[in-house]
């Protein structure tokens, strides 16, 4: 007599009432000495499990974020040297152009070959390694969509680590416009404030500084008026500018303000609004 290897089986089966369920089949053929064949092992429910499962794929798949879930992978010394993937959700198939089929019970080193994972994999080790969650910011680029920027935020498993892809391209680029329009105002004498699109204060400039004697560390944050304005700044002043601002035009203004010692002074801003190529507002930058 000769015995198979184990069969280990998931199918649904239907109830004498009608019901479905899920059974896991596990057995062993076995050859008889009369060339028989005798199949042997057990059933067991997993419903409850292939509904926790399901529950879970469905939940990770109405995610915007990219989900995947790793294995360590160890070489001959036990140092750990790639990383299997285990689990992805519909984002990351999306994200990567390509199928979980494609991707799960791959290496990290054998999908993306060459550099491009090297970051990545090194982030994965140390969250093994300090057993914390850690982040970081990579650009990810295919031959078949254009390159995308994600944070990556890696949390430690009991044989790995799970990570969430959230695409932050709308967040670079808004970085890529403050540090070139404070390339620009920093060379330039007037007092330069530059917000984001809800008023609060980014980046000013040195003859801010020099006008106000307010340092950026001290009202970043914060809008300008709450700074700046006394007990002697005309209300509708303050109102005409704040409804100009919600217009998302260019204006230019009289008003009185207050330096840090408390001197009032008149100044004359200039307010022009920043949009980005989908011509979304980004930023707010008053000259005085």
């Amino acid at each position: 007599a000769g015995e198979s290897p184990k069969i280990n089986v998931e199918f649904r089966i239907q109830q004498a009432g009608g019901q479905y369920i899920w059974v896991l089949g596990k057995g062993r053929l076995t050859k008889e000495q009369n060339h028989s064949i005798r199949l042997s092992g057990s059933l067991s429910d997993i419903t409850e499990r292939k509904l926790a499962e399901d529950l879970l794929a469905s939940v990770l798949d109405s995610s915007p974020n990219g989900v995947m879930a790793l294995k360590a992978v160890k070489n001959e010394e036990g140092h750990i040297d790639d990383f299997e993937i285990q689990l992805v959700n519909r984002s990351i198939e999306q994200q990567s152009q390509m199928s979980a089929d494609e991707l799960v019970g791959k290496r990290l080193r054998e999908i993306f070959p060459g550099k491009h994972e090297e970051g990545i994999v090194n982030l994965y080790r140390e969250v093994m390694k300090t057993q914390k969650s850690m982040k970081m910011e990579i650009y990810y680029e295919h031959e078949l969509v254009n390159g995308d920027w994600y944070t990556v935020i890696a949390v430690p498993t009991e044989d790995g680590v799970t990570a969430t892809f959230t695409k932050i391209n709308q967040q670079k680029e808004t970085e890529r416009q403050l540090r070139l329009l404070s390339l620009v105002a920093s060379k330039t004498d007037n007092g330069v404030v530059i917000t984001d699109p809800h008023g609060k204060i980014q980046w000013t400039n040195e003859g801010f500084e020099r006008i106000t004697g307010y340092v950026l560390e001290e009202i970043r944050g914060k809008k300008p008026g709450d700074v700046l304005q006394g007990p002697d700044t005309d209300p509708e002043t303050v109102t005409r500018i704040r409804q100009k601002l919600d217009g998302g035009g260019s204006f230019t203004e009289k008003i009185l303000n207050y330096r840090k010692a408390g001197e009032a002074y008149w100044v004359s801003l200039q307010v022009s609004p920043v949009y980005d190529q989908q011509q979304t507002l980004t930023h707010f930058v008053a000259i005085e």
